[in-house]
């Protein structure tokens, strides 16, 4: 029974990898290729500006001093899964690029999301 779904599921994920590389912007060539390659270490903002993540710079401990952080800055507001809080993601770009948080939300929402993709990668 295990064979009739798995043909299916690696379909769905071929698919989902089609899906990040459009989204990540990945030439052609590099698909046809195979996977594509993707540099998560830098990213290229709507001004041109260049943003650069050195997540050599967080560990376990660190993560959680951002965590009380937001927690504290965000009170009432602050959500119970800080993953999916735009003002977390900054936070936490901000200990990976020395960018300070307020300026990276002030950022273009598209740039935003490329910042969000970056950590979620990393954190996850």
């Amino acid at each position: 029974m295990e064979d009739i779904f798995n043909p299916d599921f690696e379909e769905a994920k071929e698919e989902i990898q089609r899906n990040k590389s459009a989204a990540s912007g990945a030439s052609i060539s590099d698909e046809i290729d195979g996977e594509a390659k993707e540099d998560k270490t830098e990213i290229v903002l709507k001004n041109g500006d260049v943003l650069k993540f050195d997540f050599s710079k967080i560990n376990t401990k660190k993560i959680t001093l951002i965590k009380d952080r937001y927690n504290r800055d965000r009170g009432k507001n602050a959500r119970l899964i800080p993953e999916v809080d735009e003002v977390y993601m900054a936070m936490v770009a901000e200990y990976a690029t020395g960018t300070k948080y307020e300026d990276i939300l002030k950022l273009h929402p598209k740039d935003m999301k490329k910042i969000s993709d970056v950590i979620s990668d990393f954190l996850s």
